[in-house]
């Protein structure tokens, strides 16, 4: 984990100094974990720290020209995460529909990224070309069907933790911490990342640790640099370019073009497109306004 909070630290200086596509691309390299490199699947704490430097790094790259392959091998490690997340970093493809695996179908989730990454349609879609034969066609129809379901459920997920970011939350899932003010006085000081609010607490496993533990909002602090902690975008460029675009003179302090970024709730009804994965995508990180994708700086 220090190499990553190393990481991740260049990573903020870098959007702070506008270095848009130098910062993706080392969030990008920072949160792969093939097998060639790493003998163990992921750990949570690392995954979700990962995840939460994606969706940043998503949201960022709609401020910027990034090319389709980048953009879909963002995403397709940013869903991969998010799925192990739901599943509670089970195996629950393979254990739900272990009599397709002889057949040669690979499970979405392994814990590990693949060299090329797909992202959960495009999985389906080799799922669907692999179809297996006789009485087991049915049975691949259910995993089809529960992929999609799933497939659902990463998107929502998705567009809340990219929500609570535009929304500056400094307790989000993800979130790297140090814990404080505990009476426990060996648990004070250590770093570690939030996994899941339980209830008015957040899980919170410590680094090295093997086991999350229950704390209190008051009891933990955000360990992120000053400089970011307020500056969920580089607003300059982003404000120049929104200004350019609208032929303003001056950024406006709230959007004049539209109320907010699209409800994903409104579109409940989009499970029988296509490309339902793709939705938090279109409807949330490809907004028509550029100006919903950023906040001003707070002083």
């Amino acid at each position: 984990m220090q190499q990553f909070d190393r990481d991740a630290a260049a990573f903020n200086r870098l959007c702070v100094e506008g270095n848009i596509e130098q910062a993706i691309e080392l969030g990008l390299t920072t949160c792969y974990h093939g097998r060639e490199k790493n003998d163990e699947p992921e750990e949570a704490c690392l995954r979700d720290a990962r995840t939460d430097l994606l969706t940043r790094s998503a949201l960022l790259a709609q401020t910027t020209t990034l090319d389709e392959e980048a953009d879909a091998r963002l995403h397709a490690l940013l869903e991969r995460r998010v799925f192990n997340w739901l599943c509670d970093g089970e195996p629950l493809e393979a254990f739900l529909f272990a009599q397709l695996m002889p057949y040669g179908d690979a499970v979405f989730d392994t814990g590990f990224d693949r060299q090329a990454p797909l992202t959960l349609d495009e999985f389906m879609g080799c799922v669907a070309g692999r179809c297996a034969p006789g009485a087991q066609r049915s049975l691949t129809q259910e995993r089809l069907d529960w992929l999609g379901a799933m497939a659902d459920a990463v998107g929502r997920e998705i567009w809340n933790r990219a929500q609570a970011i535009l929304d500056n939350e400094p307790l989000r899932v993800g979130s790297r911490v140090v814990a404080s003010g505990l009476r426990t006085e060996r648990y004070n000081n250590l770093r570690g990342t939030l996994l899941k609010r339980q209830g008015q607490r957040w899980g919170v496993i410590f680094d090295g640790a093997r086991e999350p533990k229950a704390l209190r909002p008051e009891n933990l602090d955000v360990a992120l640099p000053p400089a970011w902690r307020f500056l969920p975008f580089p607003t300059p460029p982003i404000g120049k370019e929104y200004v350019r675009r609208n032929g303003l003179t001056r950024a406006p302090e709230r959007c004049e073009i539209c109320p907010g970024v699209v409800n994903f709730g409104e579109f409940d009804d989009a499970a029988s497109e296509p490309k339902r994965v793709e939705s938090y995508r279109r409807y949330l990180l490809r907004g028509e306004c550029a100006h919903c994708l950023w906040r001003p700086v707070e002083s």
